[in-house]
């Protein structure tokens, strides 16, 4: 992989990064693999950042897994605890010459998980502590549909990544007449449950309580 021309596709991170390759890890340390020795940092690391991701992307309001159900109120503590450690332990980590990460030249991916987490815990004090809502799916407010969006939006026109104002304005009506917004394989996310991002209906809803979203049910993994 060419990882310069790939450095914006989030998903290629979320598979290195992830608990497959931290337990791929321990497995050839445990073994003596030359090369692999010490190497429990890294491992640390993959794990971490593996369950910052669930716990940013939880889509699954029967999920049971620790990061990757949704955001009661009575795991208040537990969520509480998970981002300040994850916290911590982000702005903990160091670059070169022991200069701490986030205030090097590549403290921007830090920063913003920082921020997402950050952000998060504000959410969940802004709706579930209040009462406004029951739970919150943290997929649901990720960048990932806006994404999907400009993926759709640059495939219209010829994969073009800088439409005039009026290519925008054309690509966009069509979207919104049909709201099927599939995206390339090659796009920089890929979808992870079907919520439609450019519905609009003139029809009246009716007042419901309690409501829960049937899409966001789908099997463990």
């Amino acid at each position: 992989i060419n990882f310069f021309k790939e450095k914006m596709k989030v998903r290629l991170a979320a598979q290195t990064l992830s608990a497959s390759v931290a337990d791929a890890l321990t497995y050839c340390q445990i073994n003596k693999i030359p090369g692999f020795n010490n190497c429990n940092p890294t491992i640390e690391y993959c794990k971490r950042i593996n369950d910052i991701f669930d716990f940013l992307n939880t889509r699954n309001f029967l999920g049971k897994q620790q990061y990757k159900k949704p955001l009661y109120i009575s795991d208040e503590s537990k969520i509480i605890e998970f981002v300040k450690s994850s916290i911590e332990y982000s702005k903990s980590l160091k670059y070169q010459d022991f200069k701490p990460i986030t205030n090097s030249k590549r403290k921007t991916g830090f920063n913003g998980l920082i921020t997402c987490l950050n952000s998060v815990y504000n959410l969940f004090n802004y709706t579930v502590k209040t009462g406004t809502m029951d739970f919150i799916l943290t997929y649901k407010v990720s960048q990932d549909h806006l994404e999907m969006l400009f993926s759709v939006i640059r495939s219209r026109g010829g994969f073009n990544n800088n439409p005039s104002a009026a290519q925008f304005e054309a690509t966009y009506k069509k979207l919104l007449i049909h709201t099927d917004t599939s995206i390339s394989n090659n796009a920089n996310c890929t979808p992870q449950d079907s919520t439609n991002i450019l519905h609009v209906s003139s029809n009246k809803k009716k007042p419901t309580q309690n409501f829960l979203d049937m899409l966001c049910v789908e099997e463990e993994p």
